[in-house]
């Protein structure tokens, strides 16, 4: 009970409510079958590969939850969950596509790809672009990777600056930095695959790990998005292993950061967000943190 009344009651939740994003709180409760599913079960069915379908096509980059499907040992299993999940979500996608002409008779494939091209290209130019040359750094998408580099570079600047070598750091453009970003995200998502095929990372932690950098990549990621984090929350608080459950409490501490304290959008010092800097640091940390997790496979 006392979980449940956290979940509703956790920052991105009700940030969620407050903007109308319940496409968020579908995607949150659907993932929340899956991954729970995940933990819990040895096997996958079918439900799994609809309800990941169904997620993908809500909201596509958790297309890298397909790692629970993932087996490098076995790559003709590997293979098959491939294809059974990618004809789910192109069936979904026709589906709902066909659906909804019913309502909007001008929506169609085409329209769908002229709006997608669109906004591509608003936010992968445009906004980069309005960043670049805007004085006061404020956005609302302070979670992830992108503008974390975003305000480091924008505070490098200022420091090349007052030593007369602004010319560098005005190489590194917005652009270039989502393009950086999008590579080290993936490089994570690699790493976390290879730990997960050498069984140096349990169920609990591909789940935190996956969630995060899910998390790191992409240009927009905004509060109601730290909802993916309540699941593995519920997982930690949930162990019964006494060994482990004291040394999984700054695990804890550091989800709950996330789960309960506002995350400001304004860039005060130097034109850089300590909400920014803390939510990345944070996150990286719980990417690449293994500490907890190879001392319980160890005891076991």
């Amino acid at each position: 009970k006392i979980i449940f009344i956290f979940q509703l009651t956790s920052y991105p939740f009700i940030f969620a409510i407050l903007r109308g994003n319940f496409t968020s709180i579908l995607t949150y409760l659907l993932s929340s079958v899956l991954l729970f599913r995940y933990f819990r079960k040895s096997e996958h069915n079918l439900l799994d590969f609809l309800l990941l379908a169904m997620i993908v096509n809500i909201r596509p980059t958790l297309i890298l939850f397909i790692i629970l499907f993932i087996d490098l040992k076995n790559l003709k299993e590997t293979i098959k969950n491939g294809l059974i999940i990618s004809l789910y979500i192109i069936s979904i996608f026709f589906i709902s596509l066909s659906f909804t002409s019913i309502f909007h008779s001008n929506y169609n494939l085409q329209s769908f790809l002229a709006m997608l091209s669109f906004f591509s290209e608003f936010n992968i130019y445009y906004q980069f672009t309005s960043y670049e040359f805007t004085s006061v750094k404020t956005n609302g998408f302070n979670i992830g990777l992108y503008p974390l580099l975003l305000n480091l570079k924008y505070v490098t600047v200022v420091l090349l600056e007052k030593i007369g070598f602004a010319f560098v750091g005005n190489k590194f453009t917005a652009l270039n930095l989502y393009y950086l970003s999008i590579f080290i995200s993936l490089m994570s998502y690699l790493y976390i695959l290879i730990l997960k095929t050498i069984n140096k990372i349990d169920k609990g932690e591909v789940i935190l790990k996956t969630s995060c950098i899910i998390l790191l990549i992409g240009p927009f990621n905004g509060d109601y998005h730290l909802m993916l984090l309540l699941i593995p929350f519920i997982i930690f608080w949930n162990i019964n292993d006494k060994n482990t459950k004291q040394t999984d409490k700054h695990l804890l501490v550091i989800l709950l950061i996330f789960l309960i304290k506002p995350h400001s959008a304004v860039h005060p010092i130097y034109g850089i967000s300590i909400s920014t800097l803390v939510n990345g640091l944070l996150i990286f940390y719980l990417v690449f943190s293994t500490k907890y997790f190879n001392k319980k496979i160890e005891s076991n």
